[in-house]
């Protein structure tokens, strides 16, 4: 465990969300590539299979962005619980801040990178099909500057002197 703050695990958080944000779409369109191929395909030999794939890949398509909103709140959470358990000393307040100003600088650069891959004409089907990891992505900034506040008050409200 870390005994000197959580920067780390902040940062480690705007990765995977990053990450998440990043891989949905892309994971998204292989999926649909692969099963609308082989849906086609099958369509010739056997309609009744090639429906069946269609509506397994409709149920996947919509399950997704809840699947990344899961994962979203599940990485917040597990924030919130190691923030609880970190024993901090007085000074890391300071190096906390600091370190945070730096991650706020970067941050705005790892959204436009962001928003360049959600605009790829390639991903235009699969982001329509992702309104919450859309809003994720609109709005990195913001919830991160509120994981960071709350994950800070509950890891420096028990400050020891």
């Amino acid at each position: 465990m870390e005994k000197k703050g959580q920067i780390i695990s902040i940062i480690v958080f705007i990765a995977v969300v990053v990450g998440i944000i990043i891989t949905a779409p892309i994971i998204l369109s292989v999926l649909n590539i692969t099963v609308g191929k082989t849906s086609d395909a099958m369509a010739g030999i056997e309609p009744n299979a090639s429906q069946a794939m269609s509506f397994g890949l409709n149920k996947v398509n919509t399950l997704w962005d809840t699947v990344v909103a899961f994962v979203f709140l599940f990485n917040m959470i597990l924030l919130f619980i190691s923030a609880f358990y970190v024993d901090t000393h007085p000074i890391f307040v300071v190096l906390y801040i600091i370190t945070l100003i730096f991650v706020f600088m970067l941050l705005p650069s790892i959204s436009t990178f962001t928003n360049k891959v959600w605009q790829t004409p390639t991903f235009a089907n699969e982001t329509a099909r992702l309104p919450t990891t859309n809003f994720i992505k609109e709005n990195l900034v913001i919830i991160t500057l509120g994981v960071a506040v709350l994950s800070g008050i509950i890891m420096f409200s028990k400050l020891r002197g």
